[in-house]
């Protein structure tokens, strides 16, 4: 949940996230984790964008 809050807080339009997908991968020493997801730019397009966090 803190990935998804952090990202929704750098959002022009919050309310418009809608969870895709997360995955990770064990790389040994840390996780790779990846979350896609949808959100409307400034301009009302809806975009699927990716993050990436190493933990």
């Amino acid at each position: 949940m803190i990935f998804t809050t952090k990202n929704k807080d750098r959002m022009n339009d919050s309310g418009s996230f809608e969870h895709v997908e997360t995955t990770y991968s064990d790389k040994g020493d840390y996780l790779l984790v990846q979350m896609r997801f949808r959100v409307k730019n400034a301009f009302g397009i809806n975009l699927i964008l990716r993050t990436i966090k190493i933990v």
